[in-house]
């Protein structure tokens, strides 16, 4: 029906992925901020070593590598 309406139906599956890309690049920036404040709290023991943040706006470097590792693993899957 979308396509139907639409003046380009292709520019609805362009949109979708656009969405989606956003999405997942947001996802993969706040969530070592997430970690490295779980870990700061300490919520969760597992997560104190990823509270250690570095340069003058304590960026969380361990938090992206565990992001990065767990998302390489769902990836591969």
């Amino acid at each position: 029906v979308m396509q139907l309406m639409a003046f380009n139906g292709n520019l609805i599956y362009a949109g979708c992925f656009a969405a989606t890309l956003s999405t997942a690049l947001t996802n993969l920036l706040s969530v070592p901020r997430l970690i490295q404040a779980l870990g700061i709290d300490r919520i969760y023991p597992g997560l104190i070593f990823f509270s250690k943040g570095y340069g003058p706006h304590k960026e969380p470097y361990r938090g992206y590598a565990l992001t990065f590792v767990i998302s390489t693993m769902f990836l591969m899957i």
